[in-house]
């Protein structure tokens, strides 16, 4: 995918992108159920709440989650 110089402005202004119907339910759907499975992994890259087991953050999924790698390629 290439951007065109309007996208890449828009990029530069907000930051970020929206691209509706980018991904189909069935590949939102992978991610979504794949993300419990990451926060109950007691890795360096789930970061917790102070004083709780809420998983805060989550650093590097495509690392060690095959949906999230190929997400990243």
């Amino acid at each position: 995918m290439r951007l065109n110089p309007q996208q890449v402005q828009e990029f530069d202004r907000e930051g970020y992108l929206f691209f509706p119907g980018l991904f189909t339910r069935e590949e939102t759907k992978v991610l979504s159920d794949e993300v419990p499975r990451l926060y109950a992994q007691r890795r360096p890259e789930n970061v917790r709440e102070k004083g709780s087991d809420a998983v805060r953050t989550n650093f590097a999924a495509h690392m060690y989650s095959t949906p999230f790698a190929k997400l990243a390629r």
